[in-house]
């Protein structure tokens, strides 16, 4: 894969097709993001995420360049009605 130098990643946890369907949705409450190289980890965050309707950032204080990506889903917050664990998007963005 292509060589990026990642600098913010957004989250949407949860689904947001409404406030109901948030809430009946299991949503991530802890990530952790393993940024890699040519197969090697470079480096790893670990991400604590809102339990709100809106999207949450991993904004790093320098660049990961990387090639590939491994998220876990750590711990969730559970849904009112399914026991899915919901991820509605999530963004990259690369430094300038």
């Amino acid at each position: 894969g292509e060589t990026v130098p990642l600098k913010v990643i957004s989250f949407y946890g949860g689904s947001f097709q409404s406030e109901e369907k948030f809430r009946e949705n299991g949503r991530p409450a802890a990530l952790t993001v393993i940024f890699r190289l040519g197969g090697e980890e470079k480096e790893r965050f670990t991400v604590e995420l809102e339990d709100a309707m809106k999207p949450n950032y991993l904004e790093l204080n320098q660049a990961v360049s990387c090639d590939s990506l491994d998220i876990q889903i750590n711990a969730v917050y559970p849904g009112s009605r399914y026991e899915d664990t919901a991820v509605t998007e999530m963004a990259f963005y690369k430094s300038k």
